[in-house]
């Protein structure tokens, strides 16, 4: 986890009770988890943090998690969000290093 990730105000704030467990895993392309594994957060310089919920049973978490991604965070632009895509779906990397200024030219981003 990045740094920043604070998962103590996560259980004081929120009221959520977790476990952090690193997984070693190259991206978010093609992810196979174990079933012990319940989400998987990747964090990636120009998409920012990509969450999956892993298993049927944890699909009761999704309402939850996007009521607060969309509260506490800025959301994605439409062109991060394809590019993200791309790579879950064929594991096309290439676009998702490039913020949107920099496919509109505009230089790396801040």
């Amino acid at each position: 986890m990045p740094a920043t990730f604070d998962a103590e105000i996560l259980r004081r704030v929120h009221g959520y009770e977790f476990e952090l467990k690193r997984v070693d895993q190259e991206g978010f392309g093609k992810v196979e988890l174990a079933p012990n594994i319940d989400f998987f957060i990747c964090c990636n310089a120009q998409l920012g943090s990509v969450l999956i919920v892993n298993g049927e049973r944890n699909e009761r978490y999704i309402s939850e998690i996007q009521h607060v991604r969309r509260r506490e965070s800025i959301a994605m632009t439409p062109a991060n969000c394809h590019a993200a895509l791309k790579v879950l779906i064929d594991g096309a990397a290439g676009d998702a290093e490039k913020s949107d200024r920099q496919r509109r030219g505009g230089g790396p981003a801040r």
